[in-house]
């Protein structure tokens, strides 16, 4: 089995978890603040480009050994670059660098498979064990780095002793998880 999605999707206010404009006091604040509206026409941080799904199965018939595949290529979310600064009327105010969504973190590829093997226990029952390994490749693509410069910043120049050349310069926050195994029992009756 396999699939593919292309997908775009832009505007004003972002998809991320409380982004809406009617959220709690971010509505007041950002009705008084024309800076909040600075860049913010762009592409939506939770809206990958390409999502590709492969998946597949064989049976080892001499050892009745069932394997599974699965494939994921996600694009990475978009992320903007952030300035914040304290020398404005209103006090530290944060906004956007760029338009909304100029950069992409990488396309996430990852593959797991499960082996699993069925015993007949009398005429009715089976018992089928698993070994399922998530991540094979262990696959280390970063979603998620620091996006802010200006005070408080966590995007360092490659003079600061912080400076990390796999990041941009970018303070990692999060990357895939790594290559994990779980193994299961199961009863079929």
């Amino acid at each position: 089995m396999a699939s593919y999605v292309y997908s775009w999707s832009k505007g004003t206010v972002d998809n991320g978890t409380s982004d809406d404009i009617g959220y709690g006091s971010r509505d007041s604040m950002y009705q008084g603040d024309p800076n909040y509206w600075t860049n913010v026409d762009g592409r939506s941080t939770y809206s990958p480009t390409h999502m590709i799904k492969v998946q597949a199965s064989y049976v080892i018939p001499v050892i009745d050994l069932s394997v599974n595949a699965y494939y994921r290529g996600v694009g990475g979310r978009f992320w903007t670059t952030r300035f914040r600064t304290s020398y404005l009327n209103q006090g530290r105010v944060t906004v956007l660098a760029e338009p909304r969504g100029s950069n992409e973190y990488p396309m996430q590829n990852t593959v797991d498979i499960r082996l699993e093997k069925i015993f007949t226990i009398g005429k009715k029952y089976r018992l089928g064990l698993l070994l399922d390994v998530f991540n094979i490749l262990n696959a280390d693509t970063i979603t998620s780095w620091g996006t802010r410069i200006g005070s408080g910043a966590q995007w360092y120049d490659s003079s600061s002793e912080f400076y990390t050349p796999s990041t941009d310069g970018h303070d990692l926050y999060g990357i895939l998880n790594p290559r994990q195994a779980r193994v299961g029992i199961r009863l079929i009756f």
